[in-house]
């Protein structure tokens, strides 16, 4: 979990090196994220995207369906989508199509590149854009040689994503439609993060999204190579990201028949249930 500035205030890691080691995964419907961003100026949440009953807009990015996003997404201009990645810092593989990676997320990202894309996301729909960094820990370093009195002071030049691009997509009416369809997997019974609402459901709590992603390995088993759950929350008037990932040693090693709302989503649960119990304490102690 990081602030609004990409300064990571809480972290977990079964492997060496977290964050900064991670190879880059499969986002999966993560990339529905960039989705929100081209339909906005044009869709309601109420906008049908096929026939019958739970097709609008809201219902369909809560359960986070691909084919009738895939026809919604067929009249919309592949120059919108591919500003839309790269307003996240995401890259679409030169020669591959944006609006297929809009719907079913095979271009590969890094976790740190996803959480700052997230985190930038929250920054702008909690109206505080600015610049973010990819997630760090450490914000400078104080050399000392022994010759020297004072030590120099180092800050680590991280890549960052500029507040511009994602600040000017986001105005409205997206900013208000992307709340709706990216808040709907936690608020929507059905949603595929919905588990989180019982612990994202409190009083010091304001704007709360997040949206899954299922990746799954090569082969026609459909078997899960990786499992994402990545969102945002505002608590007491600041914003706050977080994500996690859970992924295959290996393509060739996959995790099963499993989806995100039943591997990631848990993690997400009890992680963010600690981490708000400190935040909460953190206050109280002042």
């Amino acid at each position: 979990m990081v602030n609004q500035r990409g300064e990571v205030v809480a972290l977990g890691s079964n492997r060496d090196g977290g964050l900064a080691l991670a190879r880059p995964q499969p986002v999966g419907s993560l990339a529905k994220i960039a989705a929100a961003l081209a339909l906005g100026p044009t869709d309601q949440p109420s906008t049908r995207y096929c026939r019958g009953p739970g097709c609008e807009a809201l219902h369909i990015f809560a359960r986070s369906l691909a084919r009738p996003l895939e026809h919604r997404l067929s009249r919309v201009p592949e120059a919108s989508l591919s500003r839309a990645f790269a307003a996240l810092g995401w890259h679409v593989p030169p020669g591959e199509a944006a609006r297929r990676h809009a719907v079913y997320g095979g271009l590969e990202e890094s976790a740190a590149t996803v959480l700052r894309a997230v985190t930038a996301v929250t920054d702008n729909l909690a109206h505080k854009p600015q610049t973010v960094s990819l997630p760090h820990v450490v914000h400078s370093v104080k050399l000392r040689d022994g010759k020297l009195r004072d030590g120099r002071t180092m800050t680590p030049q991280l890549p960052s994503l500029p507040a511009e691009p994602l600040a000017r997509a986001l105005v409205e009416p997206t900013r208000s439609f992307a709340i709706r369809v990216l808040e709907a997997p936690i608020k929507e019974r059905a949603g595929t993060a919905h588990r989180l609402a019982a612990v994202l459901d409190r009083p010091d709590i304001g704007l709360r999204w997040a949206k899954t992603g299922t990746a799954n390995a090569d082969g026609g088993e459909n078997l899960t190579r990786t499992s994402w759950v990545a969102g945002g929350f505002v608590h007491r008037a600041q914003p706050f990201a977080f994500l996690v990932l859970v992924t295959a040693p290996s393509n060739r090693v996959p995790l099963g028949h499993v989806e995100a709302r039943d591997v990631a989503v848990p993690l997400a649960a009890a992680l963010l249930s600690a981490s708000l119990d400190r935040l909460a304490a953190k206050v109280t102690d002042r």
